[in-house]
């Protein structure tokens, strides 16, 4: 089972390389129906997209909370698409 990182890359190649293309549309309503209006996924996308990036925090600060949602929630995710 590919990774939360690795299919929400494949998206926005998807996206990417489909921009300025007829079927730029389609994949948009797709990934909006998909992704955005599913609130466990829209959940972790927005969390991934949050842990990702820098911001200059020490790992000590990083929430033992947040580590288990992020989990719990990618464990429904597999479940989902598995």
């Amino acid at each position: 089972m590919a990774s939360f990182g690795i299919i929400k890359t494949k998206i926005e190649k998807l996206l990417e390389s489909s921009y300025g293309k007829d079927e730029f549309k389609n994949h948009m309503k797709s990934f909006k129906t998909n992704i955005l209006e599913d609130k466990n996924i829209a959940e972790i996308h927005f969390i991934y997209d949050e842990l990702s990036s820098n911001k200059g925090l020490s790992e000590d600060i990083v929430n033992e909370e947040t580590i288990q949602k992020v989990e719990s929630r990618l464990q429904t995710l597999n479940q989902r698409f598995a």
